[in-house]
This record gives structure tokens, sequence and C-alpha cells, in this order.
């Protein structure tokens, strides 16, 4: 359950929530409204590179509680306190980011595999309707070879009887032959 800021841009709020003024805090005038937006913009970048590493340096470390300390009026411990937190809230997000990630990629690999499964069984029932397909065709192939050949022996006979026919005079009328 995160807050709606949290979910839109978790750097806002953890950036917020570490620079919040505390309630004895009088509010400040508009010339220090710079500052803070200059300072929330590196503390932004310092939250970014936090979640990116996972490691923060003890120089950036120091210059948040410092920071914390001067924008909100808390204690150095109570800054090192607020700045502990919000480490601790961005590690929280690199886990859940992580996570997701692994999952992400699970899918993906999942998918892979599935999708490579996929193609390798198209492959082989292409290779199978090739085979029967080069059979079939070379079966039809003879067939029609050996059609020819009985057509033109059939074509010789009946060349051959013809022409004896012709020779002797013989006339084909109906059912029977006469000379």
């Amino acid at each position: 359950m995160l807050p709606q800021s949290l979910k839109n841009n978790p750097f806002d709020y953890i950036t917020d929530s570490l620079l919040r003024k505390s309630a004895a805090t009088p509010e400040t005038a508009d010339s220090q409204i710079g500052n803070v937006d200059r300072a929330t913009r590196q503390v932004t970048g310092i939250l970014g590179s936090l979640l990116r590493t996972g490691e923060i340096s003890d120089a950036d470390r120091t210059w948040l509680v410092s920071e914390v300390a001067a924008q909100t009026n808390l204690t150095q411990t109570e800054a090192q306190t607020r700045v502990d937190q919000s480490i601790a809230r961005v590690g929280e997000l690199r886990a859940e980011a992580q996570k997701k990630v692994e999952e992400a990629q699970k899918q993906f690999d999942e998918l892979k595999a599935s999708a490579e499964k996929t193609v390798a069984d198209a492959k082989e029932k292409a290779i199978e309707v090739a085979e029967k397909a080069r059979v079939a065709s070379i079966l039809s192939a003879f067939l029609l070879a050996a059609a020819a050949l009985v057509a033109a022996a059939a074509a010789y006979i009946g060349a051959i009887h013809g022409g004896r026919h012709r020779d002797e005079g013989r006339i084909w009328s109906g059912l029977a032959y006469r000379k």
C-alpha cells in the first residue's frame, strides 16, 4: 500500500519526505525556495544513483544528512535517521524492481523456449510435408512416364494396324471391315 505519489514517481515522495520541515520550523522566504529546488534535484540524483547501483558513497550520505538537517532544522541524529529510512526505502524499491525484472526475464525465457519449440515443430512438419510432396512428385512422374510409354506403344500398334488396313484396302464401316 504505497502513497499515490510513490506510485507515480518514487523519488518525489522519498525526496519530499526526506526534506520535509519539522512542525516547529517557521515558513521559509521565497529566496530559500530556489535552494530547496536545487537541493531536491541533487537529492533526486543521489537517490537515482542509489536505485541504479544499490550503493551510496559516504560523501553523498554525509551531504544528505547535512542538507536534511539544514533544510528541516532537525538535529544531526534525527537527520541521520531520516536519511537512513529514505535509503532503506530506495533499497526496497530497488529490490522490488529487481524482482520484477527477474520475473520478466523468466517469462521472457519461457516465451523464448516456447517460441523455439514452436519453430522447431513447424520446421519438422515442413520437412515432413516436403518429403511427402517429393515422394508424390516422383511417383507422379513415373506414372506419367509409364502412361506415355503405354500411349506410345498403343499409337505404334495402332499405326501398324492402320497401315496394313490401308495397304490391304480395308475400310472400317461401323461394326465391320469391307473391301
